[in-house]
Parts: C-alpha cells; structure tokens; sequence
C-alpha cells in the first residue's frame, strides 16, 4: 500500500510506543509513500495526548503530554515529505484515495465515521 487517509487510531498507534498495536501501526506507516490527515483525526491526535487517561487498572492517570509538546509532536508529523493534509470538504472539490487499514482487525468507532465521507469526496494526487 503506498497512500493511506490515516483514521485516528491508526495516527495515534503509529507514534504513541506504549500503544498495543504500535510495532503493527509503525510498520505499516513506513511502508507508505504518502499519508493523508484531516482536521479532525489532527485533533483526535492533539486530544488523546493532552487528555487524563486511565489505564488498564482502572488507575487515572495524568496526561502524556503538555499541549505545547503534543503540538510539537504533531508539527513535526506534519513536517515530513509525504504528508498532504485532507481539509475537511463534504461538497466534493477534493478527491481521496482510501484503501482498508490493515492495523485494526475491529470496526472503529462512530468518530471514524466522519473520515468516511472525506474519503470518498478525495483523491490524493
């Protein structure tokens, strides 16, 4: 698979280390030539970071990260060559090529969903 429109778990598992399907999720982001990302799996990305948590415990947890050092992380994300941002556009004058994420075996959650109509209005060039 060369392009992805990354969802928001597939995003997060490819750079967060302690997530359980990160060495799954980071081997699949490199093998991309291009991934795509859409304001709303950024904040998905921004969120998750910056959020308590709690573990599997049932411990709450501080967030990992401050918001400057999310925003860093995800900049940096942003930054590199074969990413192309997604805007948010249900009306059709951007095209995306999506193709079925191997990372999860599950269905995702009803927040994935809004990648759905991004995907089929968009193609990456």
């Amino acid at each position: 698979m060369n392009k992805a429109l990354l969802d928001a778990n597939a995003l997060i598992a490819a750079f967060d280390q302690s997530h359980a399907d990160h060495p799954r999720a980071r081997a699949f982001f490199e093998r991309l030539t291009r991934f795509c990302t859409s304001p709303q799996t950024q904040g998905a990305f921004l969120r998750f970071f910056t959020r308590p948590w709690t573990d599997s415990a049932g411990q709450r947890r501080e967030p990992r990260m401050i918001t400057g050092q999310a925003m860093s992380h995800l900049n940096a994300l942003l930054a590199l060559p074969k990413h192309q941002f997604i805007p948010d556009d249900l009306f059709g004058t951007v095209r995306v090529l999506i193709r079925r994420c191997p990372i999860t075996r599950e269905q995702g959650p009803a927040n994935d969903g809004g990648c759905l109509p991004l995907a089929r209005n968009c193609t990456i060039e």
